[in-house]
């Protein structure tokens, strides 16, 4: 009787183990804000803080912003941008476009990762390309405020796109 009892257990614990690792986070959203830093290994000064703002549907389409303020040697810059993409399972996928922009006709810019099972955090790869320059960069996003300085260039993509309209 306790060997039948122990299979019976040992059953139920293999088929709740099982039931944890098919979830795919379904209850998780990556509605929020989203930050993330980068520092480019080749250039000691240069490095970036990115943030995206971003809202799920129920169907896994996502749509936001994107920000980012980055600084070289010797200049810097604030650029945003329209995030459109969708999330399946675990699984983002994100293209950020700049309709209302001529100098961003030329640039792709997209970043594929994977939700964390507490959905903290999204691992992935942003992989861009600007004129003849095109590179992949590993990146962590966490669940962050908006820096101020991205916050203020959200505002002004939304005003000078409408402007453009």
């Amino acid at each position: 009787m306790n060997a039948r009892l122990n299979s019976v257990a040992l059953a139920f614990l293999l088929l709740a183990l099982l039931a944890g690792c098919a979830s795919e986070h379904p209850a998780v959203s990556v509605t929020g804000t989203w930050t993330g830093h980068v520092k480019d290994t080749a250039c000691a000064r240069c490095e970036s803080w990115l943030t995206m703002d971003l809202s799920e549907t129920a169907a896994g389409n996502v749509t936001g912003v994107f920000g980012d303020h980055s600084h070289d040697e010797v200049d810097f810059s604030t650029s945003a941008a329209y995030v459109v993409g969708s999330r399946t399972g675990d699984s983002i996928s994100l293209i950020a476009t700049m309709p209302c922009d001529s100098m961003w006709s030329g640039t792709t810019l997209r970043f594929l990762g994977r939700l964390s099972r507490g959905g903290d955090s999204v691992s992935g790869e942003l992989a861009f390309t600007w004129s003849t320059h095109s590179d992949r960069i590993p990146l962590v996003l966490s669940r962050g405020p908006i820096d101020s300085n991205i916050f203020a260039e959200m505002r002004n993509l939304k005003i000078e796109c409408h402007a453009a309209a």
